[in-house]
């Protein structure tokens, strides 16, 4: 009987032995993985993963990657799977891939430079953990000859001291404005329009002075209207035409003379 209740006891012992070890290894192993997660590293979410630009000019991709510590980085090309970048090396032999980052800095920055067409697409940031963690970019590559100038009056007469106003406005989303107040001789020369998205546009200013600016003005102000009324009609097009594919730049500048005007650009 004696015996009997010293191996209950002493199973009862092991049993409550083998609880307590299961429940600190239990206890270790969430310590482990909770301490694991806290120095993964972790990419930032909130720099912009949709890149548009034309053929021809330079892109760069931004992949921000805070505590990355002994891990390292790579951009891969998705459509092929092809490793274009790890660390600091570039593992394929088009030169227009490189990755940019100064030392000690976050930013692992993919710059594609002359980008065609071909080269639209989906592209990885990489971190070499296990498993792997990714953020996926897409960049689109436009042809610069997407849109074609229409033809139109580039030429405008006016007299000297009078004031031409050019507007362009298309539903809120770009708004442009060149303005030459009491024009002189000296304001001759040729305007262009520069959007990114489109081929430029240029109107040549014709400023005349004469014996008789009265005459002068009445003629040139109807050659005005009209052809100032032509050029904004094709200026709206234009820019009806390229608004969808922002973000975009709209840039005046003159070509032959100095430019006494007051210029806005304003896209939202």
């Amino acid at each position: 009987m004696f015996n009997q209740l010293l191996f209950y006891i002493g199973t009862y012992l092991l049993l409550l032995q083998s609880r307590n070890q299961v429940s600190v290894s239990s206890t270790m192993m969430t310590t482990t993985t909770e301490e694991s997660a806290a120095l993964q590293p972790y990419f930032d979410f909130d720099v912009p993963r949709n890149l548009t630009v034309t053929v021809g000019q330079t892109g760069f991709l931004h992949c921000r990657v805070e505590r990355l510590g002994d891990k390292d980085v790579a951009w891969i090309r998705q459509r092929d799977l092809h490793i274009l970048t790890t660390g600091a090396s570039t593992y394929t032999s088009d030169q227009r891939f490189q990755v940019i980052r100064q030392e000690n800095s976050v930013n692992w920055t993919l710059q594609i430079k002359y980008p065609q067409v071909r080269d639209s697409g989906v592209y990885e940031c990489q971190i070499n953990t296990e498993p792997k963690m990714s953020l996926s970019y897409r960049l689109n590559v436009i042809g610069n000859t997407l849109i074609e100038p229409a033809g139109q009056e580039n030429d405008i007469h006016t007299s000297e001291n009078r004031r031409i106003i050019v507007e362009t406005d298309w539903t809120d989303v770009l708004t442009s404005r060149l303005k030459i107040k009491r024009v002189v001789q000296s304001d001759t020369g040729n305007y262009t329009c520069v959007p990114t998205m489109a081929k430029s546009a240029s109107v040549y200013a014709h400023v005349i002075s004469g014996e008789h600016p009265a005459a002068m003005q009445h003629n040139a102000a109807t050659k005005v209207s009209r052809s100032f009324l032509l050029q904004a009609m094709y200026i709206l097009i234009l820019l009806g035409q390229v608004t969808s594919l922002k973000p975009h730049l709209l840039d005046f500048s003159k070509q032959k003379a100095r430019l006494f005007a007051s210029g806005a650009s304003d896209i939202r």
